[in-house]
């Protein structure tokens, strides 16, 4: 195996220790999953409004997710978010499962986990997956989606938390629901970051390409 393939797989083996990104001393809080999900009310557009600070999206702003449900019960998944150094407008196709199979696969359990199919060009194989699990904690489905992410190391944990809403400009009265409902759930929101975004995204109509261009 070459140096620069070697120093990949160490970056993306750095990458899944730390998909939590804040540290704090002891193990994973426990955080229960939201109970059932309405998979066909979840599905659509979101936009990420607020997050812990978070190593694979240091670089890109203004972040979508679209879920598109499934037959089999999972969530067509793709990811938009334009790269700050270029301006690029990326997108990155996946499929989000629900870990804890149920009767009925339009009412299930937040335990998800997220595989998505990424690209570098330095790699023998340029496309490859990549996969992290999370917990959805809360969502009322017309307004904000409150995803918790946590890993253990050593005498450690590193929490991660995204907060998406339906709507980009993130209102404040959406604010104070999901504010209340990360105290509610024991989650500290004294980290949380703004995210950024200088522009409103429309969806494009073609799903799944690697790079796409916005329109006005």
């Amino acid at each position: 195996m070459s140096t620069p393939l070697i120093l990949w797989c160490l970056l993306i083996i750095t990458i899944k220790l730390t998909e939590g990104q804040h540290p704090v001393p002891g193990r994973c809080p426990k955080v229960e999953p939201f109970k059932y999900i309405d998979v066909q009310r979840y599905g659509g557009l979101w936009y990420e409004v607020e997050r812990f600070f978070f190593l694979p999206e240091v670089t890109g702003s203004c972040i979508t997710v679209n879920y598109d449900p499934q037959k089999d019960g999972s969530l067509a998944t793709t990811i938009r978010l334009k790269e700050s150094v270029t301006g690029k407008k990326l997108a990155f196709p996946g499929n989000t499962i629900f870990l804890d199979s149920t009767l009925n696969k339009n009412f299930t359990i937040g335990n998800m986990q997220l595989t998505l199919e990424l690209f570098n060009p330095i790699l023998p194989q340029p496309k490859f997956q990549y996969t992290y699990s999370y917990k959805l904690a809360d969502t009322d489905y017309d307004n904000y989606i409150i995803k918790f992410g946590c890993v253990s190391l050593l005498a450690v944990h590193f929490e991660s938390v995204w907060i998406l809403s339906r709507y980009p400009s993130y209102p404040a009265r959406v604010e104070r629901l999901v504010h209340n409902s990360l105290d509610r759930l024991g989650i500290d929101r004294s980290l949380l970051v703004r995210s950024k975004c200088d522009e409103i995204q429309e969806t494009p109509k073609v799903f799944f390409p690697t790079e796409y261009h916005h329109h006005h």
